[in-house]
């Protein structure tokens, strides 16, 4: 199974889309209604009714839109280098780690926020070698803007992608004026459609919820501990990988490295704190498919066995426990 997963083949993209059949598998058959979770207030995405019809149609757009988004990691990595000889890799392990949560496998906000904030990162790592790179950090500051508005919390976001520029390229402060313009514009839009079409009040109130509210009563139970605990462990090891492993690396292969160990640590403690919902273990997903795949690639043997196995056995586990969960439930 290693072998084939730092393999640079089509079959790969076959493989990806049986393994998130056989990990979803689970929820397209039995459908079970959302549990322990709080929703977030988001007035982008309507909650939808509890229908069958509805819950399938939820399941099967987030189960296509997971899986382009695995095959656009591994356009970006290729393109980029972010770790070399990568090939399908972050993918697949990508496409592993969406079914480490049940709950999780429909259309969220977090899901939709973690793909517009990889998105981000990627415009300002595209920017590595441009001279002028205007329209990059006015996208960046777009989709930076488009993951607020999906899931209030990832403000704290913003000082980060910052950082993250001055790692990546010479700063200029008409780059990072031209950032603002994106951010600023994209909330003005938001806030003229509420102003519009929706309820200011209300969504003040939202606000104000949503950014106020901790999930210390579903977040820290056996079962989320049983749920997340190796995804969070397996965030730490790939961390501590990336300073362990003596490898050659490009420059820009080390400026996004570090960029992405600075990302992964941020969201995965903000993960582990009592202002994060269950369904936010899905931002950690890309940044994390990344650096376990610079393992998969760089690392010896023997812990490169230690890492993949680990993350399946604990899926494995962390899927039966959740499918005996649902059944004495229901």
């Amino acid at each position: 199974m290693i072998r084939i997963i730092k393999s640079n083949s089509p079959l790969n993209y076959a493989l990806m889309f049986v393994l998130m059949l056989i990990l979803w598998g689970f929820k397209f058959y039995y459908m079970p209604t959302p549990i322990e979770t709080y929703e977030v207030s988001n007035w982008l995405i309507p909650k939808l009714p509890e229908t069958i019809f509805l819950k399938y149609l939820s399941a099967a757009v987030s189960f296509v839109f997971l899986y382009f988004f695995a095959v656009i990691i591994n356009r970006f990595n290729s393109r980029l280098v972010i770790v070399e000889n990568g090939y399908q890799a972050p993918g697949i392990l990508f496409v592993l780690l969406s079914g480490v949560f049940i709950n999780a496998q429909r259309i969220l906000p977090e899901t939709l926020a973690s793909f517009s904030l990889f998105f981000a990162m990627m415009r300002v790592f595209y920017s590595y070698k441009n001279t002028k790179a205007y329209s990059n950090m006015l996208d960046a500051g777009i989709f930076t803007s488009l993951s607020i508005l999906l899931f209030h919390k990832l403000v704290f976001f913003i000082p980060l992608i910052l950082i993250v520029i001055f790692i990546i390229r010479p700063i200029k402060l008409r780059e990072i004026i031209i950032f603002f313009t994106g951010l600023i514009l994209s909330f003005a839009v938001g806030v003229a459609i509420i102003w519009l079409w929706g309820n200011p009040t209300l969504f003040l109130s939202s606000l104000e919820s949503a950014i106020g509210t901790k999930y210390s009563y579903v977040k820290y139970t056996s079962l989320s501990f049983i749920i997340f605990g190796p995804v969070v462990f397996l965030a730490i090891v790939s961390l501590l990988g990336r300073f362990i492993i003596n490898v050659h690396r490009k420059i820009s292969t080390r400026k996004f490295q570090t960029s992405l160990i600075l990302i992964l640590a941020t969201l995965t403690a903000f993960f582990a704190s009592p202002h994060a919902t269950n369904e936010s273990i899905v931002l950690l997903f890309p940044f994390l498919s990344l650096m376990l795949s610079n393992i998969i690639i760089n690392a010896k043997k023997i812990y490169v066995y230690l890492v993949f196995w680990g993350l399946a056995i604990s899926i494995l586990i962390s899927q039966s426990v959740q499918i005996l969960h649902y059944l004495t439930l229901y």
